[in-house]
């Protein structure tokens, strides 16, 4: 009985608190609309007294409300009538105090039967305190009478319960590791799949094919170089030793590292990646056809690289303006690159500290 009480005082005070918004909304609107009727009843008067052109008075006509005072043609019906637009208000607001005063009624219900409910549940919860206080008056002299055995009893039953609990916590334990031993035995074996299925496209790959693809775009690029300064590259042909597990890039039969300076250094690693971006419009490569290059600052071997900028960047203006590299893209960050044909050049002059 306290338990429905509360439920239906609980269900009383959310329709009572829904009530009084609607209330409040309906009030806030109806003052709206009195406000609106006052302004009415104040400008309904207001005429167009000069001509917004000329600034002379305007003077009615002889059937005044038949025609337009700045425009002398008939009126439309009754355009201008402000009684039928003061009947719609009334209406309105009528309407609008009516479910207010309904709003109120129900207002008044709905706290009284909340008090009515309040009573009960305050009723029901000190009758539920008289019987607890029976109940203990009862089971004092009971317990007393009661042989030690029944509460020995009683304990070893709890102990046993709590046993069953954690025997059952266990079995969830064990079933929650039976799926995912489950689950693992599935992955283990897709992971198997796959490695199948790589090694399968491992054998397949051409590692000599790909690695000739690599060095013939640097050795291009190198060539490139020569053609447009004599001597620029003194070194012989890169060459490329690739596998699965490792690659090795040598020149005239020597480690590129061991056998380079600072500018020839430069040119290979220009090279590097021109011949990566190349690999672009090759349909058996996935390439993304974008290259960022930062230009150094000095080399150990010459002072500064402005001079070559442009030199070593020709080719990759050139290789972009074929028709397959569209797509492609290069961003390069380097000290001047005046005079450089074919690209779009931004000068920063902010210096950032």
């Amino acid at each position: 009985m306290h338990e429905k009480a509360a439920d239906e005082l609980a269900t009383a005070e959310a329709r009572l608190r829904d009530i009084l918004d609607f209330r409040s909304d309906v009030e806030a609107e109806l003052e709206r609309l009195e406000r609106a009727r006052v302004s009415g009843k104040v400008f309904s008067g207001l005429r167009i007294t000069h001509c917004p052109a000329c600034d002379q008075a305007i003077t009615g006509s002889n059937d005044e409300g038949a025609e337009c005072f700045l425009c002398r043609r008939l009126l439309p019906g009754n355009l201008g009538d402000t009684e039928t637009g003061g009947k719609r208000l009334e209406i309105a607001i009528r309407h609008l105090r009516t479910e207010r005063e309904e709003a109120s009624r129900l207002i008044a219900e709905l706290e009284g039967r909340r008090r009515e409910l309040t009573r009960e549940a305050r009723k029901a919860a000190e009758r539920i305190g008289e019987l607890n206080s029976d109940l203990d008056r009862v089971r004092r002299p009971a317990a007393a009478i009661l042989p030690p055995e029944l509460a020995e009893l009683d304990v070893q039953a709890g102990r046993l319960e709590e046993r069953r609990k954690q025997w059952e916590r266990i079995r969830q334990a064990l079933k929650r590791r039976e799926q995912l031993a489950s689950e693992i035995q599935s992955l283990q074996a897709r992971v198997e799949k796959l490695n199948e299925e790589v090694e399968s496209q491992a054998e397949s790959v051409d590692f000599e094919t790909a690695a000739d693809l690599l060095c013939d775009g640097m050795n291009d690029y190198l060539n490139r170089l020569n053609e447009a300064r004599a001597g620029a590259w003194s070194q012989d042909e890169v060459s490329l030793r690739l596998n699965e597990k490792k690659f090795s890039f040598n020149i005239g039969g020597e480690r590129w590292d061991r056998k380079l300076g600072g500018t020839l250094t430069l040119y290979f690693l220009l090279a590097y990646q021109y011949g990566l971006l190349r690999l672009t419009r090759e349909t058996a490569c996935n390439y993304p056809g974008f290259t960022v290059l930062d230009m150094p600052a000095e080399l150990p071997d010459v002072e500064s690289v402005a001079d070559l900028e442009n030199f070593v960047l020709v080719p990759f203006v050139r290789l972009l303006s074929q028709k397959e590299m569209k797509n492609a893209q290069v961003i390069v960050a380097g000290s001047s690159f005046a005079g450089l044909e074919g690209v779009h050049r931004v000068a920063l002059e902010h210096v950032y500290k």
